[in-house]
């Protein structure tokens, strides 16, 4: 059998990480967390993560610092930012330096999250 595709989903609004959730574990292994430190402790106890989607503005360390200090440690791993803004400079840095393979914008479109994903 085939091993699952796993994503970690990194929101501090709990209804994000909720959709997200029963959308995307129809087809993929799906895991939470509600901070970038909380995110940090998972991955580190979860060596199986191949995508993480983190939120954008979250307090404390928002989703490119926290993706800045996972890509250190676990750089094999697919990372997406999602955002209810516009793309600012700090996303468009993220995605020419390939810190980011995708920014998605709230509301989030599920078929294009799933389709990257894939």
């Amino acid at each position: 059998m085939d091993k699952k595709t796993t994503v970690l989903c990194v929101d501090d609004e709990p209804i994000n990480l909720a959709i997200l959730e029963f959308v995307l574990k129809k087809k993929f292994e799906v895991f939470t967390s509600q901070s970038g430190k909380e995110a940090l402790e998972m991955m580190s106890c979860n060596s199986t993560i191949d995508h993480v989607i983190s939120d954008f503005y979250m307090p404390e360390m928002n989703g490119i610092e926290f993706i800045i200090s996972a890509k250190k440690l676990f750089p094999n791993v697919n990372y997406h930012i999602l955002t209810g803004f516009q793309e600012n400079e700090e996303i468009l840095a993220a995605l020419h330096s390939d810190l980011i393979k995708n920014y998605f914008e709230k509301p989030f479109n599920t078929d294009q999250i799933l389709n990257a994903i894939s």
